[in-house]
């Protein structure tokens, strides 16, 4: 699934979380401090959103 996508965390020098190899985003929700990712697919704007990662 998208959970196993989602793999390590890396920033930009802003502390913005950046897209990993597969181009999977990795987010913070508005309402919890839990990290979601989010993949957004190069051919749709369609945007899933996964399970809290556990860490």
């Amino acid at each position: 699934g998208l959970l196993s996508r989602a793999g390590k965390l890396e920033f930009d020098k802003f502390g913005n979380l950046k897209p990993n190899s597969e181009g999977y985003l990795v987010i913070r929700s508005w309402s919890k401090w839990e990290p979601v990712c989010a993949g957004v697919l190069p051919d749709d704007i369609a945007t899933h959103v996964c399970d809290y990662l556990g860490y």
